[in-house]
């Protein structure tokens, strides 16, 4: 997926020939009977399969209004933990932080079921949430002093008050896969909750359980690329929520091509690297030309001379003298 930000670095290096490539082709995260690999693998040759919103054993479609996604949302996620399924296995994501179906309104909504506040319970405040004990969050920046980096999930274990912190601030502890963290509040920028968290920060991630909701609302977010990376994150199941003809229309929608330049800048590179190949070849065919002319047949025997390639100093050698 290009990156939120301008430029396609990675994409442009690929179409760099002289750029050393390795292809990954073995699939490790979906079992070998699985249809979301199959689905995925339609998607990303833009199609959209006819069997798109049949239920499957490991996927299912429903058709939502987008106002309707929170609510379907709550139903799901009931339904799943009824049957069993831990709640840290259950991920949503989405394509824009706004609106109904939105990023930020499915993390209050989750969070209220999944982690609701308790009477004398400890709540900091934030600027666009609350968080709590038990939160999921994600880490936004890569910081390599505490090997915390951007993407990275993890589990709010601790809020201490600034009136018992050596900062004098609010901290948040948490614990990223054992790895216990402290944001003092004029850190708390670097994370924000996770029980929805957007398809680009999931680039690198995979869970059990994912919940897509796409609707014609995130219209100008939606292109194939998002939608492959986002359902190739569902290890077991895949609950696609929205509008088939959002999906339908992000499939078809390759982007806006950008105009990075970076393979021109290379172009150089290239074509110095073919003029020194042709020459490496000229070179090794006139070596090997002369090479030919050394060895002896029967039509040149007789034409070289008999003491060539030895010097007076090897026929002192040879006689001592």
């Amino acid at each position: 997926m290009p990156s939120v930000s301008p430029g396609q670095v990675l994409a442009d290096l690929l179409q760099i020939p002289l750029i050393p490539q390795t292809r990954l082709e073995q699939i490790y995260r979906q079992s070998e009977e699985s249809t979301i690999v199959t689905l995925a693998s339609q998607i990303r040759q833009g199609i959209l399969p006819a069997d798109f919103t049949q239920k499957k054993a490991d996927r299912s479609y429903f058709e939502i209004a987008s106002g309707h996604i929170p609510a379907t949302i709550e139903k799901i996620l009931g339904a799943a933990l009824r049957s069993g399924i831990p709640a840290r296995d259950i991920q949503v994501l989405a394509p824009m932080y706004r609106g109904t179906a939105g990023i930020d309104a499915i993390n209050q909504l989750m969070q209220d079921l999944l982690n609701p506040q308790q009477k004398g319970q400890v709540n900091f405040e934030a600027t666009q949430c609350h968080y709590r004990t038990g939160d999921k969050v994600i880490h936004l920046v890569n910081d390599a002093e505490v090997n915390v980096f951007n993407g990275d999930l993890g589990y709010i274990t601790d809020l201490i008050p600034g009136k018992y912190t050596e900062s004098k601030q609010d901290e948040i502890v948490i614990d990223f896969d054992g790895n216990e963290v402290i944001y003092p509040r004029n850190e708390w920028y670097k994370i924000r909750l996770a029980y929805a968290m957007s398809i680009h920060k999931s680039q690198g991630s995979e869970f059990p359980v994912v919940i897509l909701p796409i609707t014609s609302a995130s219209k100008r977010m939606l292109e194939r690329n998002l939608i492959y990376t986002a359902i190739t994150r569902a290890k077991s199941k895949l609950i696609l929520l929205g509008e088939l003809q959002a999906f339908d229309y992000a499939v078809r929608h390759i982007g806006t091509a950008r105009k990075t330049y970076m393979i021109e800048r290379f172009s150089d590179l290239i074509e110095t690297n073919i003029e020194e190949s042709k020459q490496a070849f000229s070179e090794t065919a006139t070596s090997s030309d002369s090479e030919q002319s050394y060895i002896l047949t029967e039509e040149n025997w007789s034409s070289i001379p008999a003491m060539i390639g030895i010097t007076d100093t090897d026929l002192k050698e040879i006689f001592g003298k």
